[in-house]
């Protein structure tokens, strides 16, 4: 049985499973190959976001459904 290293190249959806690289991964999420208080390779999850606001969009509380970019012409 092989032993399976941690991605450190990050994700190749260009090749075949068995054709890709054995420091890639065809999938893979919230995922980074270094550690930036040691600035050791070591794998990990990403770390969450804070909110850059306090105040509720919309009102009442509730999952985001659409994002779209608005354009102003003056």
């Amino acid at each position: 049985m092989a032993a399976i290293g941690f991605p450190i190249s990050g994700i190749d959806k260009g090749r075949a499973i068995p054709e890709e690289d054995l420091s890639t991964t065809p999938d893979c999420n919230n995922a980074r190959p270094y550690d930036t208080i040691d600035k050791r390779g070591r794998g990990g999850q990403r770390p969450p976001f804070d909110k850059a606001y306090s105040e509720q969009i919309g009102g009442s509380p509730g999952p985001i459904v659409a994002i779209t970019q608005v354009t102003v012409v003056s």
